[in-house]
């Protein structure tokens, strides 16, 4: 493959690098972003002895998936198995606020 294919492949691609570079970025800060805010949410809630059931099902629930996502692409069994616990974690809390709203 000569320079002005690659040149060619790349413009077929129509993908600008600083908009991917800039995406990827922006959803790092978003992620940090909303762990921050759900931390926030969880310690007010400890401190006025509120269920943190819901808070820690929608936690769990997206890092799990955000790890499987990143497990797929990478192939770190580590990733795979923080995701399943993650996920697991996710699903009792889940579990935990059914029951305690149904009660």
């Amino acid at each position: 493959m000569n320079k002005e294919e690659i040149l060619a492949k790349s413009r077929q691609e129509k993908e600008d690098e600083g908009v991917v570079y800039a995406f990827n970025k922006g959803h790092r800060y978003g992620v940090a972003g909303m762990n921050l805010m759900m931390c926030v949410l969880l310690l007010f809630n400890l401190w006025q002895t509120q269920d943190n059931s819901a808070i820690l099902a929608l936690l769990c629930a997206y890092n799990g998936f955000n790890l499987l996502g990143n497990y797929r692409v990478l192939k770190k069994r580590s990733q795979l198995v923080i995701a399943l616990l993650c996920l697991l974690a996710g699903a009792l809390a889940c579990a935990a606020y059914f029951y305690s709203v149904l009660q």
